[in-house]
């Protein structure tokens, strides 16, 4: 260390950058750039004095402070670096000095620094190892001679920056020869621990960071590296040592697994097992980063660990995690006290990371596709071990229950589902109330990952244990029960009608005691549930239920406010349920109530805001137009929400609560919570168009100037996206005014021309650099609203020029959104229908085609959606402008692109065919020969997309002519996938692909058998029969409306096929399985009750003898539902 005195001014700026006081630092902060800027060459070698200087003239404080800006200045993308204006002799004397303190300056975390500042100025100055033996050819023979002769402080800090730089000439060490494995082993086999862990440490960083092939001279060299890393776990005095070294190792396990297969996963894995068994630990960082290595080998080797020779390793793992839950607070009274604490957690940490653990594994296994092959078996094995123990106690089934709970939502049999209930079934009634507690858990967990086939198929068994437990004493046990109940949505009235006054009497007095504020909210949620399902069943109790509802509502206070929410939300869903002609008296009361809430505005954690949105949106729902005389007292409050505009924040603003964007140049921003009021705000503005209808016409103007600015709202993707739905409500209401003549004819124009104005102006701003994000973001949000608002407006809105224009820039920015060469095909996001949504859509996500965030295939398909909303709409002025223009971008797509690009082009052609129908026969010699090939093809998304082409061209006479070569390939596809399609619900992205691509071909081969019998090739009959075997989708609900609309269209003619007596048993199964499901919707639903209730009760009683026990209690329902359905058609009739 040199001891010149530095100079005072810079000591000062160092000072006062470390200052507490914001204002003090800032100033520093402008004086630092200054210098940066205006003389950087002074800057820096005045940080060198204070760098060099003793502790005597300039404090560890000022030293550490000096080598961080140091650093600044010397990084190549920071607003402080300078290393470019430096002079030759700054750039040296920087590099000689900071070798210096690197290994001879006193302060530990100086020479850590120092040694961040070595690897940043050699990654400036160098790309390569050649580049930097020019750059800096002292570096690497410095740190090789402090290795090899300097004492361990020097030793550790030069392996630190090899460490750092193991990127830039590791590959380069190793093949040079054996000097660097050599230098490695030295350095494992070093007294010091710092030095050993330091080697570990630098050989970890070459598996993490260099390619499998160079890393073959490491392998000897792990034995002494597990030898290191057991030695550290049995010395308390290298504990430091022994954190740093196990988070390299998660590192490198989490990049590389595949080394560690090869070279010492045997030896390490039972070590580290120990280590994650032990609680001794000083530090309980130890424990945890033991188990996350274990994690990550798991989850780098998952199908390994499935396999026979595997499971070993899987079981081990099990049984730690499951071992780990056992850490739980014993105390009951204490437990139970915390029943109304939002944190109540007061079991040891490892408890959730145990339960977290699980979760992961079955995430993974179920992405592999080896849950239930492998990981389901071993994972019962492990708890049927673990209770057959004679000390197994509530701990130990807790646990198990608990490990249930975490894995259940990836199951996919139906088989597992009921395994795992059977399982969490005899716990409910365990005697320690913990245990109780779990149980309950796990069958509320089990019932809202598996809704509705829980509550179909288990309800009857289930019900009577649920009142049981809303009996216990226990109240947070109770609250469970009450918690599972509310889970299973979807129960059928037959079987809630045995217990209903067990259920209602119950929850009435649980609430009515009102024991903690949990069990309130919990049995608010419970009610609205058994109200929902229970149908008329629940009429006798509405009179006494809804006055305790709008007491609660009515209740003041601050401390009242989550309860008031789950009040409002309650009576809001009972309205749903009763209907209008019940509810109505009870609604303008409520809403009285509710219009005040509106007034005085919203505090920014005020948990009612949230139901009091959603309670309105129902309200208005039930009342439609009757709801109109509120309106003038909700708009302008809904307005005044809405006009909240971002404000320009500071950059070093590090706040959660603000989002922020950088618009023109500024960062703007707006606290999260005002933009979620104003998300929620925008969905209640959509509900109330929709309830009123064409009475919203009043207030259509002010509302579009409203939303106007929201359709771009660069801080919130999401307050932009729900503008632009709103929008869609808007335009419809104008359809609507227009059509009942409520208003000029061109407010529809009007309404669609201002939108599209907007958006295709901003669309167009997509930068040439389609790999931003944020513009893809923005431009697949335009494009989708775009879609959804053109299908919204109908026909004869858009004249010629306005199509032409839209498909030239639609085409253009198509081409733009380039693609990364040899990326996997995705699924096309969900279309949007341009229909109104059922009020069940919003369920449906794991069954929709969006496998995650924006990306620019998803880009693509958004802008050809756009394209496809004109054919729909303005079907004329397309093919006269546009056709041509699409089909040229088409065919290019077509035979120059790759898996995407095809892709994309058979979406296209689908649309081209369904839309335009005989218009696009002239161009089916481009792609309809193509597309029924590959119907077979190893991708599964342009499988899809080729059945839907051929799948709407049957529709068309000439189809004829490839029609037996269409069904044959469609039959390939279902005799490959057809089976476990039945079997099996997608989960991860590849087996929705599969499952995708299955339910098109599907859905083609009955167009291909209804429009083109007689072509299909040999007898249509087996066709017919391989339809209805595969009937209904499962996947896509889009094609399983169709498909089962289709069936029903068949019934309705009396067509053969499905009218023939040994096909009927069949035809009704398709039907009970489609009815209500994941993949149908509520018109549906609404005629397949009618058809089967058209069928008559005696003849439909008869056929269901032939199905399984589920599907014939199924089938009443349905029958009752038909029937109901029939009797208020008469009603309306008279």
């Amino acid at each position: 260390m040199a001891n010149g005195t530095p100079p005072a001014g810079i000591c000062e700026l160092m000072r006062a950058l470390q200052n507490s006081d914001n204002a003090i630092r800032s100033e520093a902060e402008k004086k630092l750039m200054e210098a940066v800027k205006g003389a950087p060459d002074q800057l820096v070698l005045e940080l060198l004095a204070v760098l060099g200087a003793s502790n005597e003239s300039a404090s560890v404080e000022l030293r550490q402070e000096a080598v961080v800006v140091l650093r600044q200045c010397a990084m190549e993308h920071n607003s402080k670096s300078c290393w470019k204006s430096l002079q030759n002799t700054t750039k040296e004397a920087l590099k000689e000095q900071i070798l210096v303190s690197l290994t001879k300056d006193p302060s530990l975390p100086v020479r850590r620094n120092a040694a961040n500042v070595v690897s940043t100025v050699a990654s400036t100055c160098a790309n390569s190892y050649s580049e930097l033996v020019k750059e800096w050819p002292r570096l690497l023979l410095f740190l090789s001679e402090t290795i090899s002769s300097g004492q361990a402080p020097q030793v550790t800090a030069c392996l630190k920056v090899l460490t750092e730089l193991v990127d830039l000439i590791g590959e380069e060490l190793l093949k040079q020869g054996p000097q660097t494995v050599a230098l490695l082993q030295t350095c494992l086999q070093s007294p010091p621990g710092e030095v050993r862990a330091a080697a570990v440490q630098l050989l970890f960083q070459m598996v993490e960071d260099l390619e499998e092939e160079v890393l073959t001279p490491l392998g000897p060299l792990m034995p002494q590296t597990i030898e290191v890393i057991k030695g550290f776990a049995m010395a308390s005095e290298h504990e430091d040592c022994l954190k740093e070294t196990l988070e390299a190792l998660i590192s490198s396990a989490e990049e590389e697994p595949e080394f560690f297969k090869a070279h010492g996963l045997q030896q390490l894995w039972p070590l580290l097992l120990e280590m994650c068994k032990a609680d001794h630990w000083a530090d309980s960082a130890v424990r945890h980063s033991a188990m996350e290595a274990v994690m990550s080998f798991f989850e780098g080797l998952c199908e390994d660990f499935c396999k026979p020779e595997g499971l070993p390793f899987l079981e081990q793992l099990l049984t730690l995690n499951i071992q780990w839950m056992l850490e739980v607070e014993t105390n009951v009274e204490l437990w139970t006290s915390k029943a109304d604490e939002e944190d109540d957690e007061i079991d040891e940490d490892i408890v959730d990371i145990g339960e977290e653990n699980l979760d992961r594994m079955a995430s993974h296994c179920a992405e592999k596709d080896v849950l239930e092959d492998a990981f389901m078996p071993a994972l019962f094995k492990v708890m049927r071990a673990i209770l057959s123990q004679q000390t197994a106690s509530w701990k130990e089934i807790r646990s198990c229950v608990m490990a249930v709970s975490q894995v259940v939502e990836y199951v996919e049999e139906e088989a597992w589902i009921d395994q795992c209930l059977d399982f969490i079934g005899p716990h409910l009634t365990n005697a320690h109330p913990r245990a109780r507690y779990s149980a309950f858990q796990a069958l509320g967990q089990t019932a809202y990952d598996h809704d509705p086939y829980v509550a179909e198929n288990h309800a009857t068994t289930l019900l009577p244990m649920i009142v049981t437990g809303l009996d216990d004493s226990n109240i947070r046990v109770a609250t469970n029960a009450a918690s599972a109940l509310a889970s299973m949505e979807d129960m059928d009235p037959d079987d809630l009608e045995p217990h209903m006054e067990g259920l209602m009497t119950r929850l009435v007095t649980r609430l009515q005691k009102g024991d903690t504020r949990t069990m309130q909210e919990t049995c608010l949620s419970a009610i609205a549930v058994v109200g929902e399902a229970a149908a008329e069943l629940f009429e006798p109790y509405y009179d006494h239920i809804l006055p305790m509802l709008k007491q609660l509502i009515a209740t003041p206070g601050d401390q009242q406010r989550s309860l008031r929410g789950k009040a409002f939300e309650c009576a809001s869903l009972l309205g749903e349920g009763v209907g209008k002609e019940i509810f109505a008296k009870d609604a303008h009361e409520i809403m009285q109530i509710m219009v005040q809430h509106f007034k005085a505005g919203f505090a920014a954690d005020d948990q009612t805001r949230e139901y009091i949105h959603e309670a309105a949106g129902r309200v208005a729902t039930v009342l439609g137009k009757d709801f109109k005389p509120y309106m003038s007292s909700l708009l302008p409050s809904l307005f005044t929400v809405l006009n909240q505009t971002p404000q320009e924040v500071a950059l070093e603003d590090d706040d959660d609560e603000i989002t922020h964007a950088l618009v023109d140049g500024k960062l703007l921003g707006l606290k999260t919570a005002v933009l979620d009021e104003m998300t929620e705000t925008l969905t209640l503005i959509g509900s109330l168009v929709e309830a009123l209808e064409d009475d919203f016409v009043d207030f259509l103007p002010e509302t579009c100037r409203q939303l106007m600015p929201l359709l771009d709202f660069a801080v919130s993707d999401e307050v932009q996206d729900k503008a632009y739905s709103t929008w869609e409500h808007v335009v419809t209401c104008a359809r609507a005014a227009v059509d009942h003549g409520r208003c000029d004819k061109s407010l529809v124009g009007q309404v669609t021309g201002e939108l599209l104005k907007k958006t295709v102006a901003m669309m167009t701003k997509l930068p040439h650099d389609s790999a931003d994000a944020a513009a893809l973001t923005q431009l697949q949000g335009h494009a989708t609203a775009t879609a959804a608002i053109l299908k919204k407006a109908g026909p004869k809105v858009l004249a010629n020029q306005d199509v032409s224009d839209l498909v030239k820039v639609l085409v253009e920015l198509v081409s733009r959104v380039k693609l990364e060469p040899d990326i996997p095909v995705e699924l096309a996001p969900k279309k949007s229908s341009g229909a109104a949504k059922d009020k069940d859509d919003s369920d449906s996500s794991d069954s929709e085609s969006d496998e995650g965030g924006v990306t620019p295939q998803s880009v693509r398909y958004s802008l050809v959606d756009v394209v496809a909303s004109l054919m729909k709409v303005s079907r004329e002025e397309f093919v006269q402008v546009g056709l041509t223009m699409h089909m040229e971008l088409l065919k290019h797509l077509l035979n120059n692109g790759n898996e995407c690009d095809r892709s994309l082009a058979l979406y296209m052609a689908s649309d081209v065919v369904e839309h335009l129908g005989e218009l696009s026969v002239p161009y089916w010699n481009s792609f309809m020969e193509i597309a029924c090939g590959c119907i077979t093809d190893k991708s599964p998304v342009i499988r899809q997309h080729a059945a839907s082409v051929v799948g709407h061209g049957a529709k068309v006479a000439i189809f004829a002519q490839i029609a037996p070569v269409a069904a044959q390939q469609v039959a390939r596809v279902l005799q490959k996938h057809g089976e476990r399609h039945r079997r099996r619900r997608a989960l991860n992205a590849e087996a929705k692909q599969v499952a995708m691509a299955v339910d098109s071909s599907i859905w083609a081969l009955g167009m291909i058998c209804e429009h083109q019998e007689t072509n299909v090739g040999g007898d249509s009959s087996v066709a017919w029969k391989m339809w209805l075997s595969h009937m209904p989708p499962r996947c896509d609900r889009e094609v399983g409306v169709k498909a089962c609309s289709q069936l029903l269209g068949l019934m309705a003619k009396n067509h053969p096929v499905v009218t023939a007596t040994e096909q009927q048993p069949r035809v009704l199964a398709i039907l009970t399985e489609a009815y209500k499901s994941r993949n149908s919707n509520t018109s549906l639903d609404k005629e397949i009750a009618a058809s089967i209730a058209r069928a008559g009760a005696a003849s439909v009683k008869n056929l269901a003898t032939q199905l399984a026990d589920r599907q014939q209690k199924k089938l009443e329902q349905i029958l009752k539902d038909g029937e109901k359905g029939q009797s208020q058609e008469a009603m309306l009739g008279s």
